[in-house]
């Protein structure tokens, strides 16, 4: 079984997933490709500028981080992926699939902001038993939590927001949590699984993927 929980950063994705961990009656490996990337690459290999005009040699080896402010003044971070980046991710997304491949269960705890991240997922989704949930919760607190967490870049969840509500537009479930806890939501999760057997967003998603409307 795959649970894939995708959403903007400090949502509450991985929270939610070492919570389904402790609460299953089977072993699942988390993988998140966010915590990996911060684990190897350090911050000095990620060039950072501020404002709406980008520098004429803007784009990092590896990442580039560019902050600006929106029209209600609100601090906002977006990222991109240099050629090194992307290979990167693309290796991480890889070896995530092998794993899928072997028959592990997994949880995956992503943040698709492109179609091409989904599609390098879609050749091993199709044949596992996939729930595909989308965690949100309100701007207010997901701002909120980013400032208590200390260790994101405020406005990263925001900036990261409306490419992710773009992107996939089916999902077997969404959970908000604004206002749950994680015990909750990951019970909430659970009880649908066991509600629903056969879940249906990958499927609907690959009849987009095969008609040419995923990938950009």
């Amino acid at each position: 079984m795959i649970i894939f929980l995708n959403g903007t950063s400090s949502t509450g994705k991985s929270s939610v997933a070492r919570e389904l961990m402790r609460q299953s009656q089977i072993p699942f490996l988390h993988y998140a490709s966010d915590h990996l990337l911060n684990f190897w690459i350090d911050s000095k290999f990620v060039n950072s500028f501020k404002g709406e005009q980008k520098p004429q040699k803007w784009q990092a080896e590896w990442f580039c981080r560019q902050q600006v402010i929106d029209k209600n003044g609100h601090p906002v971070f977006h990222i991109d992926n240099g050629k090194k980046g992307w290979a990167l991710y693309c290796d991480l997304v890889k070896a995530a699939c092998g794993l899928m491949d072997k028959g592990y269960d997994m949880i995956i705890d992503e943040v698709i902001i492109n179609k091409y991240q989904m599609s390098l997922y879609y050749p091993s989704l199709i044949h596992k038993k996939v729930y595909m949930i989308y965690v949100y919760c309100e701007e207010s607190e997901m701002e909120k939590r980013e400032k208590q967490r200390g260790d994101r870049n405020i406005g990263l969840s925001r900036g990261l927001l409306e490419d992710v509500d773009k992107i996939i537009s089916t999902y077997d479930l969404k959970i908000d949590t604004t206002h749950l806890s994680t015990t909750e939501c990951a019970k909430n999760i659970f009880n649908f699984i066991e509600s629903n057997p056969k879940p249906k967003a990958v499927k609907k998603l690959m009849k987009e993927y095969s008609q040419g409307s995923i990938v950009e």
